[in-house]
């Protein structure tokens, strides 16, 4: 006759199993997260997109602060707090929140003043007061709005593309995408080799001038839509070098 309950093996055995379940199930519950990070990552970043269509039909250009000839600057210059800037101060952006990844450590910056009762109220988390009722456009202005180098914005997720881009550019021209950076090889953590340190550890999202967004992870250099051409600073045939918000670009 078998007593009831478990024998020494039985237990070590639903022990096991209740421990790979918990295991599968944590896992499981981290990629969902990602995943949704990384889709309301895109949203933001195609109302961005969307935002600036608006802002070129109305100026014929997107938000550039250099001659179009010419780049603006990389992520130790204030070019992409003041080019999304411009697309709340000229209204085509109500939604501040959409300018943080909410898979990042960044935070949004509360509006003192409703954006829909005075868009040109809007500051960063470091502007001291809201600038002055103004024509001037956040490109230019001198007002204190918080505007800083992307590498030191803590509620700005977003890079702003350095090359000049019209309503006659490719439809393939990035316009902004994750601020993030390629984690270097390390011998004491391989496996951190080749993972994003941003907003994202896998990958970068992009948004392109028809607000369309491309997931892209670091990849061989065969490819010519990797993380390494995104950051460069110099233009090649294969490469749509210019985008802005890899940090050390």
């Amino acid at each position: 006759m078998r007593l009831s309950g478990f024998t020494s093996l039985e237990a070590l055995l639903v022990s096991a199993i209740l421990g790979l379940a918990a295991t599968l199930l944590t896992a499981a519950c981290a990629s969902a997260a990602k995943r949704h990070g990384e889709e309301r990552c895109a949203n933001n970043l195609r109302r961005i997109a969307m935002a600036a269509m608006c802002y070129s039909d109305d100026k014929r250009f997107f938000p550039h602060r250099a001659p179009l000839r010419e780049r603006d600057g990389g992520v130790e210059s204030d070019t992409a707090a003041r080019a999304l800037r411009a697309l709340v101060h000229y209204t085509y952006l109500e939604d501040t929140e959409s300018f943080v990844c909410p898979s990042s450590p960044d935070e949004a910056s509360p509006a003192e003043v409703p954006i829909t009762n005075n868009p040109r109220s809007f500051t960063w988390a470091g502007g001291r007061e809201p600038p002055a009722p103004s024509d001037e456009s956040p490109l230019y202005s001198r007002s204190d709005a918080g505007d800083r180098p992307l590498n030191e914005m803590t509620d700005l997720s977003y890079g702003w593309t350095r090359v000049s881009v019209t309503t006659n550019s490719p439809p393939m021209v990035i316009l902004a995408g994750d601020k993030a950076r390629v984690v270097p090889e390390r011998a004491d953590e391989p496996a951190r080799q080749g993972h994003m340190a941003g907003n994202h550890r896998e990958c970068i999202q992009v948004t392109y001038q028809d607000a369309h967004v491309t997931r892209i992870e670091p990849a061989s250099e065969l490819d010519w839509l990797t993380t390494h051409n995104i950051a460069a600073t110099e233009r090649r045939p294969d490469s749509p070098a210019g985008y802005l918000g890899v940090l050390g670009d």
